[in-house]
């Protein structure tokens, strides 16, 4: 008999604890920061989905720098709302301890990332038809989206086109290609100074 992720973890609730607990923390972090210009409004997480929290990304992140966009992590309110869906976050926690207890198989962890991605993208469906994000402005002009520190740049774009509108993606896919530039380029720097 072949086994599932219902057969490693309860995975019922976890979807609608994630919207109850976003719906009033989105709506709060939107009011905090809407005067800096939201660009991305999301979740963060792991890599390996054994926590999410809330995450905002802000014109005001970048006055310093303006190639930081799209880096979560060095973001000004990066982690400020952790406990945001703190629910979620320990529901998370206890599913992925569960799995690495129990040694789930490969198969099982793919279908646990492929649960949560869309768990998650459901959750935008719902935030965005209640009309969570409406106070942020215009749906081209900011993108939700679900990241991680060391997600790729192919990966960040990805998830993106999943939840978001063509117009919002405009920036970011502008921002991916010129990035993926500068890497091909500075990999072929480093090849030809090593005569590669």
């Amino acid at each position: 008999m072949e086994t599932s992720l219902s057969d490693f973890i309860d995975i019922s609730t976890f979807e609608n604890t994630l919207f109850e607990e976003a719906k009033i923390t989105f709506i709060k972090m939107i009011e905090e920061y809407k005067s800096e210009k939201i660009y991305m409004m999301g979740f963060y997480h792991s890599g390996s989905y054994s926590y999410v929290f809330p995450i905002a990304l802000t014109e005001a992140d970048l006055e310093d720098d303006s190639e930081m966009r799209w880096f979560e992590c060095d973001a000004e309110h990066h982690g400020e709302y952790e406990g945001g869906v703190e629910d979620a976050d320990a529901l998370l926690s206890s599913f992925w301890d569960e799995l690495c207890y129990q040694e789930a198989p490969d198969k099982i962890h793919h279908e646990y990332r492929t649960f949560i991605e869309k768990a998650v993208a459901n959750v935008f469906t719902r935030l965005e038809n209640d009309g969570v994000f409406d106070d942020i402005g215009d749906r081209g002009s900011y993108v939700i989206n679900l990241v991680c520190g060391d997600q790729g740049w192919d990966d960040k774009l990805k998830y993106a086109e999943r939840v978001n509108p063509k117009a919002a993606l405009t920036t970011l896919s502008q921002d991916v290609e010129r990035r993926q530039k500068e890497i091909e380029a500075a990999l072929e720097s480093y090849r030809k100074d090593r005569g590669w």
